[in-house]
């Protein structure tokens, strides 16, 4: 039997597959009419493209060979249920793209669109529930593909196998359902500790959601947005205020803090991919490897037949190469129950105005990005992300009734560890399609520090990047 997963947020296909996979599942492969109806009818309430694992290879993708769609979910080509939308494969212009959604305004038939974030979409993970399947006490701890769970004081925790920079660690937490770590009392520090036992690795830092930025020297949960304290465990000699520190990491060696860039993880750190173990404690690199000459680009791991087939670090979309595949034989399957414990919602306060799906409340005080941010999330409510032109109108209407509280106003829009990259910090998305860029922006001006998004009311509410430093009036929004 089959179970199903319906994301709550968008991403590329690349993403969504990484993050079903992450759960023990695979993105959604659709072999019959029965499944396709049974799925089609779950999705009935939505009015929203998914993702589903169908995808042409790279040979495909490269050299545009013959039509060779399959499942990248299970390896198997189409075929032979098949459900393509009119004219597709292909659409007008017969052009192929190379992943396909269920298209809501095709009656979820399937239409090929390109796999990259230009159009991002949720997606549905498919799992199997079998005979021999068991249940592992929560308490103990759970390792799969996902990482480590484990709970204590009714609160569920996940040690993950990803190294990712402190925001995307944040987005990935979100993903999941979940939030960055906040530690608020000795009972939970030392809980944690004792859970991330060896699973550690050979780099024993972890992410928590402690940070200082936009309000430097004064740490605060990024997942409360309440102040550090009055638990602290920090280092002798931390937080010490180093360049660029403004994020905090657990040290698993003795569950102390410090503060750290908060880059850190995006690089110099090797792993597999296939099990998301750091190197270590055999490595095999070439001379002078590991160089990391692209320090700007995504780096990957080859075997070089010219030096004895050691290890030499490359950009990964620099060379088009042969591969190994690698399969682990499986002693018994575990697949452990979807146990996340529902995230707390805050009470949401008196709103201003609607629109669709979502309530806005507009701020009579001003704040720096980062604060206005938090005053949003007290409650229950984030900073506003502008995605669809009917939606800036709607906004820049009633926004017009409040032009004596201020030029301008914050919303959720940053750069923030992804210099020249705009997304919306309140759902991960990256900008787009729709933008409203005021001419000339974002232009990441005032010496680089433009790094925030505000609404401007003297260029008719159009966007302009600007310092997070600034102290301006904001937006929330909440969805219903």
């Amino acid at each position: 039997m089959n179970t199903y997963d319906i994301s709550g947020l968008k991403f590329d296909w690349y993403t969504s597959k990484l993050l079903c996979e992450l759960e023990g599942k695979k993105l959604v492969s659709i072999e019959s009419a029965e499944e396709n109806v049974a799925i089609s009818t779950e999705l009935s309430g939505y009015s929203e493209s998914f993702w589903i694992s169908a995808t042409l290879p790279i040979l495909v993708q490269r050299d545009f060979i013959d039509d060779f769609y399959y499942w990248d979910g299970t390896g198997s080509a189409h075929g032979p249920y098949i459900n393509w939308a009119s004219s597709y494969p292909g659409g007008s212009d017969g052009s192929k793209e190379s992943c396909v959604v269920l298209e809501y305004t095709e009656g979820y038939q399937w239409v090929d669109v390109p796999c990259d974030g230009t159009n991002p979409h949720r997606y549905i993970c498919e799992g199997k529930i079998t005979a021999d399947t068991n249940q592992k006490d929560d308490d103990a701890g759970t390792e799969d593909v996902r990482g480590k769970r484990f709970t204590f004081d009714g609160t569920i925790y996940e040690i993950t196998p990803l190294t990712l920079d402190w925001w995307r660690a944040k987005y990935d937490c979100k993903a999941r359902g979940m939030k960055l770590l906040s530690i608020e009392s000795e009972e939970e520090n030392q809980a944690i500790l004792a859970n991330i036992g060896n699973f550690a690795g050979v780099y024993p830092f972890f992410w928590m959601s402690g940070s200082d930025l936009g309000s430097e020297g004064g740490y605060y949960w990024d997942s409360t947005g309440e102040y550090l304290g009055p638990y602290l465990n920090w280092n002798e000699g931390e937080p010490n205020s180093g360049v660029d520190e403004h994020c905090t990491a657990f040290n698993s060696s003795h569950g102390s803090w410090g503060d750290v860039i908060c880059q850190q993880g995006a690089q110099n750190y090797f792993y597999w991919d296939g099990t998301g173990h750091f190197f270590g404690p055999y490595v095999n690199w070439g001379t002078g490897q590991p160089d990391e000459q692209n320090e700007r680009d995504l780096e990957c791991l080859i075997m070089n037949h010219t030096d004895n087939f050691t290890w030499y670090d490359i950009e990964c979309s620099s060379q088009v190469l042969r591969f190994i595949c690698e399969e682990v034989t499986v002693v018994q399957e575990v697949t452990v129950a979807d146990d996340l414990e529902t995230l707390e919602i805050k009470t949401v306060y008196d709103w201003d105005f609607s629109f669709e799906n979502s309530n806005y409340w507009i701020s009579s005080d001003i704040a720096e990005w980062h604060l206005a941010k938090y005053s949003c999330e007290s409650r229950g409510m984030e900073l506003v992300s502008i995605e669809t032109i009917e939606e800036g109108a709607a906004i820049e209407a009633y926004l017009n009734n409040f032009k004596s509280y201020g030029p301008s106003f914050w919303t959720s829009g940053t750069d923030l560890g992804r210099s020249g990259t705009f997304y919306w910090d309140s759902t991960g998305m990256e900008f787009g399609p729709y933008l409203n860029w005021n001419e000339t922006q974002p232009d990441n001006g005032h010496n680089g520090d433009d790094n925030c998004v505000l609404v401007d009311m003297t260029n008719n509410w159009k966007w302009d990047d600007v310092p997070c430093y600034w102290f301006m009036r904001y937006l929330c929004e909440s969805h219903l």
